[in-house]
């Protein structure tokens, strides 16, 4: 549903742009850029609203980027017989980032390359689905849970304590705002003056909000524990989100 709203909104500019472009000297370029970084693979459109200052429009998505590690789970003394508890779990995290962009450059000078940036990305919430490798593992966690609900066992990612569902596995998601506010500066131009192609190099962060870690539906609180889970744990902590990317532009119009 984002991508097709994505595409729509896109579409429409490159019209409205157009449009503009034979009425008066304001949009009187367009160009095409593909990027590659940290946000994923981008395509954009872009167009000057002055010599000074340009606006971008775009989607970037993450491929399907896993990372997996172990992680050990919180486990009570003196567990009655009867109960198979593993000492640590196999998880796998998934990135999930697919985004729409509209940005500002502003150049100091005419011909200047180096450019300040400001803008928003928004997308869905959900950024990062947390899930053990093989199904139904903790089958013993969730027997051991709901007949002992006031020691609950479960893996430790970061501060947090995810439990087993029903079937036995863990399911998990970190979500962000929405709406995501992004400044930064960068190198070269989005619309190429003298040639028809060129290349931008651009930095900046993502203002995300603080991260929320949901279990199975139900958002967690921080246990005070000292868990693992790598960069899965890392991102439990950003409420800002690092931008680089390297983009190769050419002029359509």
């Amino acid at each position: 549903m984002i991508m097709k709203k994505t595409i729509l909104f896109i579409s429409l500019a490159l019209m409205t742009l157009g449009a503009k472009a034979q009425d008066n000297n304001i949009f009187n370029h367009v160009s095409f850029g593909v990027d590659l970084g940290t946000t994923g693979i981008g395509f954009e459109v872009a167009a000057p609203i002055t010599d000074y200052v340009a606006v971008r429009a775009g989607m970037d998505f993450m491929p399907q980027f896993k990372y997996g590690t172990d992680v050990d789970l919180k486990i009570p003394q003196n567990i009655p017989a009867g109960y198979n508890i593993p000492n640590s779990l196999d998880i796998e995290g998934k990135l999930k980032l697919t985004q729409g962009k509209l940005l500002f450059d502003a150049y100091p000078f005419q011909t200047s390359s180096f450019h300040l940036t400001v803008g928003a990305y928004f997308g869905g919430k959900e950024v990062i689905e947390v899930y053990n490798k093989e199904n139904g593992i903790l089958m013993d966690v969730t027997k051991f849970n709901q007949d002992f609900p006031d020691k609950k066992i479960g893996a430790k990612i970061g501060d947090y304590l995810l439990t087993p569902d029903k079937n036995g596995n863990v399911t998990g998601s970190i979500e962000v705002g929405g709406f995501r506010p992004y400044v930064g500066f960068g190198f070269g131009r989005a619309i190429p003056k003298k040639h028809r192609f060129g290349c931008c190099v651009d930095a900046g962060v993502l203002f995300w909000g603080s991260p929320k870690v949901m279990n199975d539906g139900t958002e967690l609180s921080k246990d005070n524990l000292d868990g693992g889970g790598g960069f899965v744990k890392t991102m439990t902590t950003l409420s800002v989100y690092p931008c680089v990317s390297v983009k190769f532009v050419g002029r359509i119009l």
